[in-house]
């Protein structure tokens, strides 16, 4: 009596459930990559746009202070800083193209003639890059001034992560500019889209800074108020520094433009 071969067995591929949705057949969420490690912002994870983590950075660093800053980890500084430099650009020639219109009414036949002018385009070009580096230093120095009156008061410095810190804030300043705004209110509506700007403005620097210190570089209480006091005070001495250049520099480019 002739004996059949046995079949061969099947094979069977292991199951898989996806760890992202749950589901077995999943066709997308399998395949990427691991949820990214607590403390890393959306800006520093290759997923999506460039806007869009730019965008999700800002927002979670305005509107979420403890968690963007509580958690912060030690990585890339010049991570942070294109970060800072891409929403400072923003934020920065948001605010020249809502003056434009005012210009143009005071003084029509200038802004006309101006705008036919390729040394007016440069010029302009360097004030928005000049202006972008100086937020960015504003930014940084605040930074190690944080890590420096840390230091001040007996603990150890970690300059890299006090650089991080201050240029991820620079997300404050994207999310209030006119470019925030707009965005705010295409996005969320009226009702929805001023909270964060809100927050931004008035609630997230402070809070920030409080769980800089005290969640993510676990300072002692007399580090805590050194880097608070040293920081501030920098901060003010700059921001009047940088405040006194640009009237100087508004006043000399009226005189040349003789307006008087």
């Amino acid at each position: 009596m002739p004996v059949e071969p046995l079949a061969e067995p099947e094979f069977f591929p292991p199951v898989v459930r996806c760890t992202q949705c749950g589901a077995l057949d999943c066709q997308s969420c399998s395949f990427t990559a691991p949820p990214p490690a607590v403390g890393t912002l959306a800006w520093e994870v290759p997923v999506g746009s460039t806007f869009s983590r730019l965008w999700s950075t800002a927002l979670t660093c305005s509107t979420e202070p403890a968690l963007a800053f509580g958690q912060l980890r030690s990585g890339s500084v010049l991570s942070a800083f294109s970060f800072a430099l891409l929403a400072e650009i923003l934020a920065i020639a948001s605010i020249g193209v809502t003056l434009l219109p005012f210009a143009w009414l005071l003084f029509p036949e200038l802004m006309w003639g101006a705008l036919q002018d390729a040394w007016v385009w440069a010029l302009c070009l360097g004030a928005l890059l000049t202006a972008s580096a100086l937020m960015l230093l504003l930014h940084a120095m605040w930074g190690a001034c944080i890590e420096w009156g840390a230091l001040r008061a007996g603990e150890v410095p970690d300059l890299r992560l006090g650089l991080r810190f201050a240029l991820y804030g620079c997300g404050w300043d994207l999310l209030t500019s006119p470019f925030g705004v707009v965005c705010q209110l295409a996005t969320r509506g009226l009702s929805g889209g001023l909270g964060p700007v809100v927050a931004a403005t008035r609630r997230a620097p402070r809070a920030a800074l409080t769980a800089y210190l005290r969640d993510c570089r676990k300072l002692s209480l007399a580090g805590e108020r050194s880097a608070t006091q040293i920081s501030l005070t920098m901060l003010i001495i700059m921001l009047l520094g940088i405040a006194l250049a640009v009237i100087a520099g508004a006043l000399l480019m009226v005189g040349y433009w003789g307006l008087w």
